[in-house]
């Protein structure tokens, strides 16, 4: 049979584990002023350090206790005083010198949970902490201890917060006087829910209900940009079927509280996704927050809302350092709402890695990039070509580039992503375990490919995807041009540049020969008059045609269309291209061009070459 001093030490490293390690966060601060007597409050922030005996080292504390609404439904409600730790229903904290400090089941604050303190003096308690999203879980028929996000500035009243919800009708609230006793509350329709107070509700059957106003998260407890992600679509939901107008604006992070916890690095520059009235004119575009979105007062309905990262106005930093704001929500009408945000600037890809488990450096524009040349311009025949004559209409056509890991540019016109498995070995620690050594990857294949690599394709090669339940290999070309050499070998040229690519002024020249060997030279098209190829004696003129692109980033997009990711996973600029060998000027054409990154992989063929 387990002692009680064994029992204890199993319960510590219970609560030990569950305490999660040191991990990015948005710090905010949270104010509670608490009386003489008893308490009832409300945590809305995942307290720092979170055990109990280090939060509140100092403090004049007497008792902490939280119910547990796992346990049992509540019928009744027992006033502060009347609780004492043998009762299963409750989470206790006595600090130390305390003779009742043995019985401790509690020993980890939480955010998103009321606890009843009793302090022998009135203070003032800042904690700083995680703005944790988390959703309320209601137990039906029972009386539930809860708290509200509600804005401190603009309190809702008890009955405009729950005036939707069927299972809160009619609303039984009890609230803690200042003498330390539970007292139901009659005039709802003029006391306010106070931030950071807890209180008694019951709950008449099952009910989801989250505030007048729910907002959902696509994952998890915060919004993370990882470094693949430039856009996240938040819900909102109307429940009372007000009409609403929801101010969105970014937060500073505080410095982290530890210096043993990654440090800030900096914000997190936060768009949003809304229509823009200019007149008659409706445009749709992405704003700078702070800034507001009107909602109609449609009921159960999610509202979309699209929020982008603008990692253009995020600066170096070390890999250990995180970058991190605090989103706050409000409707101007009680709800307030804090959500962490964690990004990852373009930068943090320039950390070394491997697909190999090889070191390389890796340039944070590394990956494939697709995108379209829109022609808009052209010179005249007896025109100076530096006055160049708008088209009736635009051109387009499909380009693709690849940036490697050391920031080299080539231009490719075909390539298939297909997947390679990753390999594991037996755990030293363990050899009936199988650990992986070697993750898989995605890998790029050209049709310069090494014939090495070719024939891996099928077996240790595989496709990558699936469509209509079947293995697919996910192929992008363009037909746009050719890439042969004299030998008429596939080819990927490499491109000239004179900064780094995607960087405002940067400029690319391309310089591709279509020559007189390839079979989809257009004076060799079936349709040409001389299409055929000379017979022995006779020559034909050399039709190899020269083909130079030049290709300029500028900061903003060309077509004035402001995208999520412009300036990282998208970039453009201006265009200009000049042909000869096709007529017997040269012909000059401009206009613009996008591209956007549709992977991340940094190296063609597996990094095997001929």
């Amino acid at each position: 049979m387990l002692r009680r001093s064994q029992i204890q030490t199993l319960f510590l490293l219970f609560f030990i584990v569950l305490i999660p390690s040191p991990a990015p966060a948005q710090w905010v601060e949270q104010t509670i002023q608490l009386e003489e007597g008893w308490n009832s409050i409300y945590l809305e922030v995942e307290p720092y350090p979170a055990e109990c005996r280090l939060q509140l080292k100092g403090m004049p504390i007497k008792t902490v206790t939280t119910y547990d609404p796992d346990l049992s439904s509540v019928e009744f409600i027992q006033n502060p005083a009347e609780l004492t730790p043998d009762l299963p229903d409750w989470r206790f904290y006595f600090p130390v010198g305390d003779p009742r400090a043995f019985s401790n089941n509690l020993h980890a604050f939480r955010a998103n949970t009321p606890y009843l303190i009793e302090c022998s003096e009135p203070f003032s308690w800042t904690i700083v902490g995680k703005p944790v999203f988390g959703k309320r879980e209601w137990k039906p028929n029972s009386y539930n201890f809860v708290g509200f996000h509600v804005d401190p500035a603009q309190p809702p009243t008890i009955d405009n917060w729950f005036s939707s919800s069927k299972a809160h009708q009619p609303i039984d609230f009890w609230k803690l006087d200042v003498a330390g006793t539970w007292q139901k509350v009659y005039t709802t329709s003029s006391t306010s829910i106070d931030s950071g107070e807890a209180y008694w509700v019951f709950t008449e059957g099952q009910s989801d209900f989250q505030g007048p106003l729910e907002i959902q998260l696509p994952q998890g407890r915060e919004i993370d940009f990882a470094r693949g992600l430039v856009e996240q679509d938040l819900q909102v939901v109307i429940r009372d079927g007000s009409e609403r107008t929801l101010s969105f604006q970014t937060l500073p992070s505080l410095d982290a509280p530890d210096l043993d916890l990654p440090q800030l690095a900096g914000p997190v520059p936060l768009a949003i996704f809304k229509s823009i009235q200019e007149g008659e004119v409706t445009r749709f575009d992405y704003v700078d927050l702070p800034s507001t979105l009107d909602f109609a007062g449609d009921t159960s309905i999610p509202n979309p809302v699209q929020i982008s990262i603008d990692r253009n106005k995020m600066g170096n930093a070390p890999s250990s350092f995180v970058f991190q704001s605090v989103l706050e929500i409000s409707d101007g009408q009680g709800l307030r709402r804090r959500i962490g945000v964690h990004g990852e600037n373009m930068q943090r890809n320039a950390r070394p890695t491997s697909a190999k488990g090889i070191a390389v450096p890796l340039n944070p524009s590394a990956g494939l990039w697709v995108g379209t040349i829109v022609l808009e311009t052209v010179d005249e025949v007896d025109v100076s070509p530096t006055s160049l004559t708008p088209t009736a209409s635009p051109f387009e056509f499909k380009v693709m580039l690849h940036v490697d890991g050391n920031g080299t540019i080539r231009v490719l016109n075909e390539v298939i992503q297909l997947w390679r498995d990753g390999s594991t070995s037996p755990d030293p620690n363990n050899p009936n375990l199988e650990v992986v050594d070697q993750p898989g990857r995605y890998v790029l294949v050209t049709p310069s490919a090494a014939p090495s690599i070719l024939e891996q394709i099928g077996s240790t090669l595989v496709p990558a995807t699936l469509r209509d339940g079947r293995e697919f290999a996910r192929r992008t070309s363009t037909a746009a041009y050719t890439l042969y050499d004299s030998s008429g070998e596939p080819e990927e040229p490499i491109v000239a540049s004179t900064g780094p690519f995607g960087e405002e002024g940067s400029v690319m020249e391309v310089n591709i020969q279509i020559e007189d060997s390839d079979p989809n030279n257009p004076f060799h098209h079936q349709y040409h008059p001389q299409h055929r190829y000379p017979e022995e004696g006779e020559s034909f003129p050399d039709w190899t045609i020269d083909w130079s692109m030049e290709f300029t980033f500028t900061a903003d997009p060309p077509d004035g269309v402001n995208t999520a990711g412009w300036g990282d996973t998208q970039v453009g600029g201006t265009y200009e291209q000049v042909i000869e060998g096709l007529a017997n000027d040269s012909i000059i054409a401009g206009g613009y061009f996008k591209l956007q990154r549709t992977s991340p992989v940094p190296e063609l063929n597996d990094g095997v070459s001929q």
